[in-house]
């Protein structure tokens, strides 16, 4: 059995970064976190493909104060830990962190192995600055740069793989969610998240964007910021696909969930306001909150957890 085939079994829980880390051919440590050997010849900086995600700066949109979408992400998460045999014990990967939402909810629930991945050392940086607010979760968490085109991390190695709005990015899916399936061990779970193609359309109707939309229909891909001219675009899946990607590589169905369509769609409608009242957004909050209600299986994303079989 090669050492990436061998994956974690056996890693103590002390060092067990340094022992993850010797499974990992061509990595090495910058400041902390575990990159490519050859990026550290490069200036720590990030090239602009990269996603470098300001939360705290979305945080401050109205859209936010009247939706209260985030909690769906957490909800499908913590259907997950449910599954599983107790957070405390689990070794989780965190796909594509980000600045660490999901990571820092982890830490919460009480997880405290958990290996968060990224494509952006900016990403990284900023949920390293998180985690030394609290010196104790510092030592929970492993940080890598890794591109799931290129993954490095030891196979059969984790009960819990999250990959929340990544797999959209990848191209093609297929693969993305094999390197998921791949560094999951026998036994253990995995929730995917993307955005769904109803969502992305309904949404540019409701900004009026017919350009928008039509490049939704046209491409299948749509724009991760509408108000901004020349941001990037990714695809948008059909619901079909994706549970047959996850029965593609004989995955068991767990859970089937998802992030209502109506926070986006009145995300569209608080970003056509000319003026926001505090009046006008709490009106938006509670019809929001009746719509998802009326409408509990209209997604803009869909979440699906799963669990890779024994053999």
């Amino acid at each position: 059995m090669s050492a990436r085939q061998a994956g974690l079994t056996g890693v103590p829980r002390e060092g067990w970064k340094e022992a993850i880390l010797e499974k990992m051919e061509g990595y090495g440590w910058a400041d902390n976190i575990a990159i490519p050997l050859e990026s550290k010849a490069l200036p720590l900086e990030d090239s602009g493909r990269y996603m470098n995600i300001h939360y705290a700066d979305i945080l401050q949109d109205p859209y936010r104060t009247v939706t209260a979408e985030y909690p769906f992400y957490l909800k499908a998460v913590d259907r997950a830990l449910q599954e599983s045999d107790g957070p405390g014990s689990l070794r989780v990967l965190d796909v594509g962190t980000g600045d660490g939402r999901i990571t820092t909810h982890l830490l919460a629930q009480g997880c405290n192995w958990i290996v968060a991945t990224d494509i952006s050392l900016t990403n990284l940086r900023r949920l390293q600055e998180k985690l030394e607010r609290q010196k104790e979760d510092l030592g929970k968490v492993m940080m890598v740069v890794e591109d799931l085109d290129r993954p490095a991390l030891p196979e059969q190695s984790f009960d819990l793989t999250l990959a929340i709005g990544v797999l959209c990015c990848v191209e093609p899916y297929l693969s993305g969610l094999e390197a998921c399936v791949r560094v999951t061990r026998p036994g253990g779970l995995i929730l995917t998240i993307d955005p769904t193609w109803l969502g992305a359309a309904l949404y540019a109707i409701v900004r009026h964007d017919m350009e928008e939309l039509s490049q939704v229909i046209e491409t299948g891909a749509k724009s991760i910021d509408v108000s901004l001219p020349g941001a990037i675009r990714v695809p948008v899946l059909n619901e079909q696909f994706l549970l047959e990607a996850h029965e593609h590589f004989g995955l068991e169905r767990v859970a089937v969930c998802g992030i209502p369509l109506f926070p986006s769609l009145l995300f569209g409608a608080v970003k056509q306001l000319k003026s926001q009242t505090e009046e006008s957004l709490e009106q938006l909050r509670q019809l929001n909150d009746k719509l998802v209600q009326l409408f509990p299986g209209s997604w803009r994303a869909m979440a699906v957890l799963s669990r890779k079989l024994q053999g």
